[in-house]
């Protein structure tokens, strides 16, 4: 057929061509390796810069979370079962890091609760997140902020 005629080379290519293609392939391959290469740095500042920031975060929730422990005057012991709490320790898990009775941590986290104004768990976390959601967010390494909804940009 006249169609498989076409892709049968009766002669071979010449030798500029091919090494033109072996030079093409070998510069595309560079190429790709130096964007790569750039892509991954990009990658990586992005990277430390989100860590930077998560600290900067992280640091931000403990103090609020601090204020609003002193606002409630909550005791040493009281303290540490609200941490233990935020963190999504159970009572029985409480028990066994402080090594107190169960009854005892169950005391506490009751104290706690009345302290805060909430009856469990859930409304606890809860409440710890609805205080950030009224806190600006601290986007910005030089200490700049953006209120709740900003773009950051």
């Amino acid at each position: 057929s006249a169609a498989s005629d076409v892709y049968k080379r009766q002669t071979p290519l010449p030798w500029q061509v091919r090494e033109l293609m072996e030079i093409g392939g070998a510069t595309g391959m560079l190429i790709g390796i130096f964007v790569s290469f750039y892509a991954l740095a990009k990658a990586r500042s992005r990277m430390l810069q989100l860590k930077s920031r998560m600290r900067v975060a992280s640091s931000e929730f403990y103090d609020l979370v601090e204020d609003e422990f002193d606002g409630w005057n909550l005791s040493p012991k009281e303290r540490d079962i609200a941490m233990f709490i935020l963190k999504g320790l159970s009572n029985h898990e409480i028990s066994q890091v402080t090594e107190k009775k169960e009854g005892t941590v169950k005391a506490q986290t009751n104290s706690l609760f009345r302290k805060a104004g909430v009856s469990n768990r859930s409304q606890f976390a809860f409440y710890f997140i609805e205080v950030l959601m009224q806190e600006p967010l601290v986007l910005h390494d030089d200490g700049t902020s953006v209120e709740n909804g900003g773009t950051g940009s």
